[in-house]
């Protein structure tokens, strides 16, 4: 399998109509047409709600055998809780993509900017993730603390992915490598930004060095509108595939 693996943050856009998707494509296909382009997806989806067994069980069936999925973790834990006394949550949310698991890629954590590194949550949060050691894991933040040099030794210590975020005029972030995995986001500036092919260029020179040194590479596109996020990603991989 490869190391490599490029997606959009979702698919199931109306919008992309006309610039990825054909004008007459009904968007219960839309899933079977972005397999042809892309071999993996970050499902956003499940980061505003739970989907039913069935739906899961269905996207598995739909999608070659060599498709993954890097689900994003449920807002209810991150955002409302703030990882504060989340087992049961997490453990449900896991539970529901049991059966999706061959095809399941690092499991997105997205903090919100109110959980600092600092934040008494933060440790047992992480020893609960340890539990699910069958379960690999990402974590997106958005607080500044976490870019410090003992939050990303933490991480590390952890042999937790921190994913790379690239936010024009964003929060703050920091390239860095924390794990053997290394999981991009490109977010443009308000999701509404198109990258250039020198920008593009760029990323994929570090993506061919950390490839080469062994390392898996992730890299999804958030940029939706106007399927910006479509068009970077092909690009995208078209260079770091090419010579």
């Amino acid at each position: 399998m490869s190391l490599f693996h490029v997606g959009t943050s979702g698919w199931s856009y109306e919008g992309w109509k006309g610039f990825f998707y054909p004008e007459d494509l009904r968007s219960k296909d839309f899933l079977d047409f972005y397999c042809q382009h892309f071999d993996c997806v970050e499902l956003n989806s499940s980061f505003y709600r739970l989907p039913t067994a069935e739906t899961v069980n269905k996207w598995k069936h739909q999608t070659p055998n060599d498709f993954l999925f890097c689900t994003k973790l449920s807002r209810y834990i991150t955002h409302v809780k703030k990882l504060h006394d989340v087992e049961e949550s997490l453990r449900n949310f896991l539970k529901r993509f049991k059966n999706l698991k061959p095809k399941m890629g690092p499991i997105l954590v997205q903090l919100p900017p109110q959980v600092k590194f600092t934040n008494p949550n933060v440790e047992d949060f992480f020893k609960l993730l340890r539990r699910y050691r069958s379960f690999e894991f990402a974590i997106e933040t958005r607080h500044k603390s976490w870019i410090s040099d003992e939050a990303l030794e933490f991480l590390e210590q952890k042999e937790m992915t921190f994913v790379i975020a690239d936010w024009k005029n964003g929060y703050p972030t920091r390239e860095t490598v924390t794990s053997d995995t290394v999981y991009l986001r490109f977010h443009g500036k308000d999701y509404g930004t198109k990258y250039t092919n020198r920008e593009l260029s760029q990323y994929a020179k570090k993506t061919k060095n950390w490839l080469a040194q062994g390392k898996e590479v992730w890299a999804f596109f958030n940029n939706d509108a106007y399927g910006y996020a479509v068009e970077n990603a092909q690009t995208f991989k078209k260079i770091v595939l090419s010579n």
